[in-house]
C-alpha cells in the first residue's frame, strides 16, 4: 500500500498541449494541434527503483472515441527522472478540439533491454 501512494504521489504525468490554428485562409486546412506527453517523478531514497511499463498513450476527446497517439512498449525507471529529467512518451499532432481524458496503458511485463527484478 505504501508502495502504491509512493507511486501515485511522486509520480508525475505532464502534458503540453499547444494549439496551433489554420491561418484563415482557404488553403490552410483544418486547425490542428500538437500534445507532449511524458514522465518525471520526485527524488527518494526510500526506494531502489520504479520501474512503469508503457505500452500506449491514448487521449479522448469531446464526444469521440480513444485514439492511440503513441506506442512507446518501454519500461522506465521513474527515479531516473528526477531534477527536471524527463522521459518523453508522445509527441502527436491533433485536430483542435477539447480533449477531456488521457490514459497510459501499461504493460504486463517489462520490456526485454531491462533487468527488473521481482
Amino acid at each position: 500500500m505504501k508502495f502504491r501512494a509512493f507511486l501515485l504521489f511522486s509520480f508525475i504525468l505532464f502534458s503540453l498541449i499547444s494549439g496551433c490554428g489554420g491561418g484563415g485562409g482557404s488553403d490552410s486546412g483544418p486547425a490542428t494541434g500538437t500534445i507532449q506527453v511524458g514522465l518525471t517523478d520526485a527524488a527518494t531514497s526510500e526506494y531502489q527503483a520504479v520501474y512503469v511499463s508503457v505500452a500506449e498513450v491514448q487521449v479522448h476527446g469531446d464526444g469521440g472515441s480513444w485514439q492511440t497517439i503513441s506506442s512507446p512498449n518501454k519500461t522506465i525507471n521513474l527515479l531516473e527522472l528526477v531534477n527536471g529529467v524527463r522521459e518523453t512518451l508522445a509527441i502527436a499532432t491533433l485536430p483542435a478540439g477539447n480533449y477531456t481524458q488521457m490514459r497510459l496503458v501499461l504493460m504486463n511485463k517489462p520490456d526485454n533491454d531491462i533487468n527488473v527484478l521481482y
